[in-house]
């Protein structure tokens, strides 16, 4: 927890009042509660204590990256994408993802635990060996076991793509030409 004084006043001159503005920030994951502090302001006629009391609310957010994938179905066995959840809140969150198989797809868990600010990838398989040459869509639910958290759920897209990506690779060195003597 910081606290920034607007303005930033060391003196303020007898019999005058000075408004300061006290701006309290606190870190993304700070365990929520409630803080109590003291500010001391000192004059040259004595000193007086001010009781502070800061309240840090239950933060109960994640994000995850990315929500859809696209791959090529050659070679016909491998890995749609991995996906990264990460936990932006100041609680632990329990994921659930469901199902495990779809559609020629299969993710390589099915649930798991962050700590708050922590972040985790898991990974989209997928095996279209027998799979016909026509696209193959699988959804996931993300979840999480925290009713009000936000987001509740993810939906998440994966496509099996029939079309073969580029297969050639290639490089054209830079061509140098002498012009007038000079490279």
């Amino acid at each position: 927890i910081s606290l920034e004084f607007i303005p930033n006043v060391t003196q303020v001159s007898g019999s005058t009042f000075q408004l300061i503005i006290v701006n309290v920030t606190v870190d993304a994951g700070f365990d929520p509660g409630v803080y109590n502090g003291t500010l001391n302001i000192t004059s040259t006629g004595g000193s007086k204590n001010i009781s502070l009391e800061i309240e840090v609310p239950i933060t109960k957010t994640w994000n995850v990256t990315p929500v859809s994938c696209e791959k090529p179905m050659a070679p016909r066995v491998g890995i749609v994408c991995q996906i990264r959840v990460n936990n932006t809140g100041n609680m632990p969150f329990y994921f659930t993802i469901s199902p495990q198989y779809g559609n020629y797809t299969s993710v390589n868990e099915t649930n798991f635990t962050l700590l708050k600010q922590e972040s985790h990838v898991f990974r989209v398989d997928y095996n279209a060996t027998d799979a016909a040459a026509q696209f193959h869509y699988s959804y996931f639910n993300l979840s999480v076991n925290e009713t009000d958290a936000s987001p509740h759920y993810v939906i998440l897209t994966m496509i099996l793509n029939p079309y073969i990506g580029a297969l050639i690779n290639f490089t054209v060195p830079p061509n140098e030409t002498e012009q007038l003597g000079i490279f």
